[in-house]
This record gives structure tokens, sequence and C-alpha cells, in this order.
């Protein structure tokens, strides 16, 4: 559980360690999951909030709407690159 909140794992395997960055698959063509795309016209959502406290997906809308307050404003949405 710690090597998903750091996104990093460490192996280690006689003198030899290795860091590997951890990082979810974000997924084309999602619906908010939020608002199910009531609030962005059915338009795939954008982002994907890696938090645990989330592993969402959000139109800008609802992003914007749940990411306002203190206890979110350190997540950091992913977005699929091209």
């Amino acid at each position: 559980m710690l090597n998903i909140l750091l996104f990093y794992a460490q192996y280690a395997k006689r003198n030899v360690y290795i860091k590997v960055e951890i990082k979810p698959y974000v997924l084309d063509d999602q619906p908010c999951d939020e608002c199910g795309g009531e609030r962005c016209a059915h338009r795939p959502a954008p982002f994907f909030c890696p938090h645990l406290s989330c592993l969402q997906y959000y139109c800008e809308k609802c992003w914007e709407s749940i990411h306002a307050s203190r206890a979110r404003e350190d997540h950091k949405p992913l977005v699929k690159e091209a």
C-alpha cells in the first residue's frame, strides 16, 4: 500500500537496486464517475485522480467542484498522453 501512496516501488537483488515509478493506466473515452456525463454533455472525462481517496475519472466541471476543497487541493490530475 505504501508503494501506491509514494508512486514508486524499490527492488533489491544482490548489489543492484531498482526504483520503478508506478502510474495508473488512464483509459480513453471514460465517462465522469461523479456526474455520469450529466454536467459535461456526455463527453469523455479528461482527468483521472490517482490519489487513493479518489481513484476516479472527472470531467472539467466535476474536477473543479470536487477538488476545490482544501482537503483535495494537493491532488494532481493525470491526463491521457497522446
